[in-house]
């Protein structure tokens, strides 16, 4: 990404990668999507839908997983 304008392809990795919420967004590719999504009806539908999505993991963020969780893991993969 060039730092001028924020491409469909760029804006959806950023997404990926920092989430809905644009204040976890560093400060120049927050400026960009920002902007963005003022002009892209699809940005705005994808960035709904990322919120709509980190909404439904919002309850389960403090879960702790099962202690020999990983153990198990490696023993399906055949890597222990």
């Amino acid at each position: 990404m060039n730092h001028t304008n924020m491409t469909h392809e760029s804006f959806k990795k950023a997404l990926d990668t920092y989430g809905a919420d644009f204040s976890r967004w560093p400060e120049i590719e927050r400026a960009l999507a920002l902007c963005y999504v003022e002009t892209s009806d699809e940005a705005k539908k994808l960035l709904a839908d990322m919120g709509a999505f980190e909404k439904t993991l919002t309850p389960y963020k403090d879960a702790v997983p099962p202690a020999d969780l990983l153990k198990k893991i490696l023993k399906k993969a055949h890597l222990e």
